[in-house]
């Protein structure tokens, strides 16, 4: 999966710092399947189609995350799904994607498109919880509401410039406003506006997924202590990033989770810095 610059990026990773206005002992309701949460990993790829399936993660709060490799001769990156998900007569249903069943260390993957026949595999299942207040709120899945960009360094010096969104992760706005404070190709343009947010989900195991309007979803890792976080991603073919290394707080007001990201950019041989502002409200 491709991605792309700084901006994308910081929707994605939110990498909060403390912007608490009080409520630090705010827990809110328990996530809705946090039973249920899951991570199965395939002693070998589980080949469907063109492609092995290397993980299923069954969320705290009614979401699936889907890793897959490529099998010999499969052409392109291999595909990760996300969606939701709901359980009966013992079995996963995976919206978009198909049904599991477990017995044992046996599972057994029916897909959704034509002319798949089940597949069973061996497999570790490990289920997840949250053990803690912090996880507890965190693991979830969240809209992202207003937001304000800023960018320092470069030409913009240290004071640098900032504008308010008050449409979340609007690439078309976002986008606009990059190009007219940072040329930026037209290529760069078209593959920007690929990537606003619908969702963000964090889990129990430590994942970070993100859902977008039309690219392919974004899934990252994560680690929580107390009211500190870390992010980490594979930055390798993201232009101006850096670092694939973040780290911050995250804190509550209330049902609302106030993030603060940052992310280090190089564009045109100077160093630059972005800042995303933002308040989260949970998707049920």
């Amino acid at each position: 999966m491709k991605k792309y610059i700084a901006w994308a990026l910081a929707a994605l990773l939110i990498v909060p710092v403390s912007c608490n206005k009080g409520g630090g002992d705010t827990h809110l309701d328990e996530p809705a399947t946090k039973d249920l949460a899951q991570v199965i990993k395939f002693s070998k790829p589980a080949a469907i189609g063109a492609y092995g399936v290397q993980t299923i993660e069954l969320t705290e709060a009614g979401r699936y995350i889907v890793t897959c490799a490529p099998v010999a001769k499969a052409d392109g990156d291999a595909p990760t799904f996300f969606g939701t998900f709901t359980y009966s007569n013992g079995a996963f249903n995976l919206s978009g994607f198909g049904r599991i069943t477990i017995n044992g260390n046996q599972v057994t993957i029916t897909a959704e498109s034509a002319g798949d026949s089940p597949v069973t595999a061996n497999a570790t299942i490990t289920p997840t919880t949250t053990s803690d207040t912090p996880h507890d709120n965190l693991c979830r899945n969240w809209k992202i509401g207003k937001i304000i960009l800023g960018l320092s360094g470069g030409s913009f010096g240290k004071a640098g410039i900032e504008k308010v969104f008050n449409n979340g992760i609007d690439m078309n706005e976002i986008t606009k406003w990059i190009d007219d404070n940072i040329s930026i190709s037209d290529q760069d343009k078209q593959t920007l506006l690929k990537y606003s947010v619908r969702e963000v989900s964090l889990t129990g195991a430590g994942t970070l997924a993100v859902n977008f309007s039309q690219a392919d979803p974004f899934v990252g890792t994560y680690a929580l202590n107390g009211t500190r976080i870390a992010f980490s991603f594979d930055a390798s073919d993201i232009p101006f990033i850096t670092s694939g290394q973040f780290s911050g707080t995250v804190t509550f007001d209330g049902t609302t989770c106030n993030v603060v990201a940052s992310a280090s950019m190089v564009h045109n041989e100077k160093n630059y810095n972005a800042t995303l502002e933002m308040a989260m409200t949970e998707i049920k």
